[in-house]
């Protein structure tokens, strides 16, 4: 009996040590996942940034803050008009916002005079603000290397 009980316990620790193993390559396997998602949206992000955007005035059609419980959400839209062809969107940022979306309808009431910029070989695709931030992108980088650094330690 006592023979028994002895070799249950290294046969345990060697279970333990496989789910280890297991649990640092799916960490491995999701900082590759994370660093793709870091990488697309950072080559998203790069293609914005790089359309030679054109300048037009626009007027706010719709500016409403709607409150929840999440934070709230915002809808803006607004019309604007692209060599006598009048065009509406309700693109406010290229990607993510530094704004809460109180804050993006304080900034764009309704019946307020814009800037809106397009793109001039697609006058559809147009937005108010052209800058682009890389933090989401950064975020994902973050989580990848952290993500990597535990599996790189469980492995080992």
């Amino acid at each position: 009996m006592f023979h028994k009980l002895s070799t249950s316990i290294p046969d345990m620790q060697h279970a333990d040590f496989s789910a280890i193993k297991v649990t640092g390559v799916a960490l491995a396997l999701m900082a590759a996942l994370w660093f793709g998602g870091a990488f697309y949206v950072w080559r998203k992000q790069q293609t914005l940034s790089q359309i030679a955007w054109q300048e037009t005035t626009g007027k706010i059609t719709r500016s409403e803050f709607i409150d929840d419980s999440e934070g709230g959400t915002t809808k803006i839209e607004y019309a604007y008009e692209v060599q006598g062809k009048r065009y509406a969107s309700s693109r406010v940022v290229l990607d993510y916002s530094p704004y809460n979306s109180a804050q993006l309808a304080k900034k764009y009431p309704a019946n307020a005079e814009v800037r809106v910029y397009y793109d001039p070989n697609n006058p559809e695709a147009a937005t108010l603000e052209t800058q682009v931030s890389y933090s989401f992108a950064a975020i994902l980088l973050g989580a990848g290397i952290v993500c990597l650094a535990i599996g790189a330690f469980l492995l080992n």
